[in-house]
């Protein structure tokens, strides 16, 4: 990947944005200077490591659990480095309609549910909204599948 920067005052610092993210592994980065006759510099070199994003895994609660209104979310995360990370627990309400239900009574008498195929359904707003989970608690365990961290949280 080759680019060219806009110009710029000599003495004068700059930052340059790589705009395409790159893929985890090893890079050379060679910079010079080309100067409004064309004379260019010496190349400057490094090699940077790109490192992997950090692996999580939900221990609990499993897919398809029923919970309580305040569950207890068990995470670990897995990273290339030895670091410190954070979490960011998204809760967004999924609501589906109810088919094939049978039919009930409305205030009026009228008919309210069930599985009319005449009454085709109209779409609805989207009401989802998403909470954020702020962990405040911390607890370290080490158990016979290795080391579990606890967290304790509360909503935003």
């Amino acid at each position: 990947m080759n680019f060219i920067t806009e110009k710029v005052r000599v003495w004068q610092t700059t930052e340059v944005q790589i705009p395409t993210a790159l893929p985890p592994g090893q890079y050379e980065i060679e910079v010079r200077a080309i100067d409004e006759f064309g004379i260019q510099s010496a190349p400057v070199k490094v090699k940077v490591t790109v490192k992997s994003p950090p692996k999580v895994k939900l221990i609990s609660p499993l897919d398809g659990a029923v919970v309580s209104q305040t569950p207890t979310i068990v995470l670990r995360a897995e990273d290339t480095l030895d670091c410190e990370v954070k979490f960011i627990v998204s809760i967004t309400p999924i609501t589906s309609p109810e088919k094939g239900t049978s039919p009930s009574e409305g205030e009026d008498g009228e008919t309210v549910g069930g599985d009319d195929t005449e009454n085709e359904e109209t779409p609805t707003e989207n009401t989802e909204t998403e909470h954020q989970i702020v962990i405040v608690e911390e607890t370290h365990v080490t158990s016979s599948e290795g080391d579990v961290k606890f967290f304790r949280g509360k909503g935003e």
